[in-house]
């Protein structure tokens, strides 16, 4: 049969249509429920519609410079399957769409993000635009790994806290922490003593900071001369003290210490009159910030003898130590430190024992081969230290019992019947009976002849003891002089009075000079 068929005068069919290069339909092309098959490419200008499924078992579906646009009707989903007929991504016209693989979703989109189910390989950075699209982003990065490394949020809400933030945390506990910029974890104490006036410098890694301050010691007053004035001087007190402890990090980097000195004793008597009176100790002390932090007081002077009484001197304590005790009379303080007063009979007061250090012996007014010169009392009786501990000067607990009794009596010159002996004072009649030790003693020792010279009290550790008080001089024999008081601020004995007035009295010992101890507990470095 020809390709060409010619019907009537004007009519011609074009019957091969595989030579025409450009076949054309003049209406819609009805299949008749056959498919069209072959090898090559369908280009279609306009758009496609599928009632059904739209299958391909190879090729692409390509556009040339337009979208390609895949459209489900209402209420279907647009889907693209791999070729084992799984779904690998889903959408429908309300703007959800999902990306699955081997059926499970992966990625979906929902109306206030993104949902992700498994793990996310980033091979750069995540950035982060925030609230405002503007040129500001916060990147987040890693070092390069060199193994797996895992990093685990924590079941909870909060801010992350960044290494090179200057933050502060709270409700943190550190376990066997290795701190930067100290050199270990261990403490030590730093100790600065100060003899005089100096500069504390703090120093590094410091926690907790102590300041042991003690004002000099007073002198002791000198003996009266002449049948008015036959009293011995009153023993001066022994140098306040002051225990402070502070937070390091709320001190300066320096403070400025001060370092009394101490008293000197009353002058002794060429002419017939009272005894002349010690002189007080200087205060020691610390200022941070030109604020007074730590103050030892110093001793109360002790009076000069008179017609019956001179007073002793009275100590001040502050801080931790904190102690005062008001006197029984005018002439009898009690309390740590206080000085023994002086008589004009054989039982002058002896100095109490102190915190720090220890009171001055009173002079006496005539002299008694039993009780003889008042004893000083002793030093650092119960402070033992902080970064030095020295051993505790322990009293005596007798077996009859009995009172400890400080109203400024005086025991032997050397301390029998004090707390520093084991001898007690044991009275019994049939009525009552009492027994005794006195709180005063155990420093310098008194005068043990007719006009003789207290002992000096002995140098300690935390506290000097008070000097020994002098014994009055019979005729033509001056009084004996009161012993100083030993370092540091130890109180000066009281000198001896001179009655017959054909001699001099005896001085008053001078009180020890202060000084300062400044430990801090820090890190070691």
């Amino acid at each position: 049969m020809a390709n060409n068929a010619t019907i009537g005068p004007t009519v011609s069919i074009e019957l091969d249509l595989v030579d025409d290069t450009s076949p054309q339909l003049g209406g819609d092309l009805d299949l008749n429920s056959n498919n069209i098959t072959g090898t090559g490419n369908i280009n279609i200008t306009g758009s496609a519609s599928f009632s059904n499924d739209v299958t391909m078992t190879g090729g692409l579906i390509t556009s040339s410079g337009q979208n390609l646009n895949l459209q489900a009707p209402n209420n279907k989903h647009t889907q693209i399957k791999d070729p084992s007929g799984d779904v690998v991504f889903r959408a429908d016209r309300t703007g959800f769409a999902e990306l699955r693989e081997s059926g499970n979703t992966k990625l979906a989109t929902t109306s206030t993000g993104v949902d992700i189910t498994g793990n996310i390989a980033v091979s750069g950075n995540l950035t982060f635009e925030g609230a405002t699209a503007d040129d500001h982003e916060t990147t987040i990065t890693v070092t390069d790994p060199t193994a797996d490394r895992t990093i685990t949020l924590p079941n909870a809400s909060g801010t992350v806290s960044l290494l090179d933030a200057t933050e502060t945390l709270t409700n943190k506990t550190l376990t066997a922490p290795v701190i930067t910029g100290l050199a270990s974890t261990t403490v030590e104490v730093d100790e600065q003593i100060f003899t005089s006036n100096g500069t504390w410098t703090k120093p590094a890694g410091a926690i907790i900071t102590y300041m042991y301050c003690i004002g000099g010691g007073a002198g002791g007053g000198s003996g009266g001369r002449g049948s008015t004035y036959d009293s011995g001087g009153g023993g001066g007190a022994g140098g306040g003290v002051d225990l402070q402890m502070f937070i390091s990090a709320a001190l300066e980097s320096t403070c400025a210490v001060t370092v009394g000195s101490g008293g000197n004793g009353g002058a002794a008597r060429t002419t017939n009159t009272y005894g002349g009176y010690g002189v007080q100790g200087g205060r020691s002390y610390v200022v941070n910030n030109s604020v007074t932090i730590a103050s030892g007081t110093g001793g109360r002077g002790g009076t000069g003898g008179g017609q019956y009484y001179a007073s002793g001197g009275h100590s001040f304590n502050r801080g931790l130590l904190a102690d005062t005790q008001a006197a029984s009379g005018f002439d009898q303080p009690q309390g740590f430190g206080a000085g023994g007063h002086g008589d004009d009979s054989d039982d002058a007061g002896a100095g109490n024992p102190g915190l720090g250090p220890g009171g001055g012996g009173g002079g006496v007014g005539e002299y008694d081969a039993n009780y003889r010169g008042a004893p000083g009392g002793r030093g650092s009786a119960t402070f033992a230290g902080i970064a030095t501990p020295t051993g505790l000067q322990i009293e005596s607990v007798n077996n009859t019992g009995g009172v400890i009794r400080n109203n400024n009596w005086r025991p032997y010159y050397y301390s029998v019947y004090s707390i520093w002996y084991s001898s007690n004072y044991r009275f019994a009649s049939n009525t009552h009976q009492y027994a005794y030790q006195l709180f005063g003693g155990g420093g310098g020792q008194g005068g043990s002849s007719d006009g003789g010279s207290g002992s000096n009290g002995s140098d300690r550790l935390y506290g000097g003891d008070g000097g020994g008080g002098g014994v009055h001089g019979a005729s033509g024999t001056a009084g004996g002089n009161g012993g100083n008081g030993g370092f540091p601020g130890g109180g000066g004995g009281g000198g001896g009075s001179q009655r017959s007035g054909d001699a001099n009295s005896g001085t008053g010992g001078n009180g020890g000079a202060g000084k300062v101890w400044i430990w801090t507990v820090r890190f070691k470095q």
